[in-house]
């Protein structure tokens, strides 16, 4: 296993790179939180329903499932769009796994690029004393901010139409639990 050289780490990060951070944080809420959306949306649920199906359930998982649903119930162009989606999450997800559950412990400042370093308490199997870094280049977060931001894009296109039929399902059913009171 290749060793870090910590004389190149700086502990202070510069104000790009916790704009950065911030920016992906931001993001990757909004990309989880319309993912649950889509899925309540999808499946017609009450929005209480849903959240309370879905929980704490990881972004991987919901798609996991909505997708092994929607191929159930043969919405086959749904199963597609999501398996595209899937891969370009994989694309991301250890580089923002590790901004939200690991430790940053600086940055390192190359004249290629600039790196966020970051650890855990994971040791490194048979190198004893030893713990785990993970380095990941600044414009890696950079651009899964932007698959992030694309992809709320996108699930908001997808979800507009189902909310608006949702919304007069509603008003329909209001009004002739209205009528029959009166009646």
């Amino acid at each position: 296993m290749a060793r870090f050289p910590i004389d190149d780490l700086d502990p202070n990060l510069t104000q790009e790179a916790r704009d950065v951070i911030c920016d992906l944080t931001l993001a990757w809420a909004s990309y989880d939180t319309m993912i649950s959306y889509w899925m309540i949306l999808t499946f017609g649920l009450e929005m209480d329903v849903g959240s309370i199906l879905l929980g704490n359930m990881d972004t991987k998982s919901k798609l996991d499932r909505m997708k092994l649903l929607c191929d159930h119930l043969g919405f086959k162009g749904s199963v597609d769009s999501i398996a595209r989606l899937q891969k370009s999450h994989l694309e991301f997800v250890e580089a923002r796994n590790a901004l939200m559950h690991r430790r940053c412990i600086g940055m390192t400042h190359n004249d290629d690029c600039e790196r966020l370093v970051f650890t855990s308490v994971k040791h490194i199997r048979r190198d004893i004393g030893n713990f785990e870094l993970l380095a990941f280049d600044l414009n890696m977060f950079k651009t899964a901010t932007n698959f992030a931001n694309e992809a709320v894009d996108k699930i908001m296109k997808i979800t507009k139409p189902l909310a608006l039929k949702r919304d007069a399902d509603e008003a329909r059913r209001k009004e002739q639990s209205e009528q029959s009171r009166e009646g």
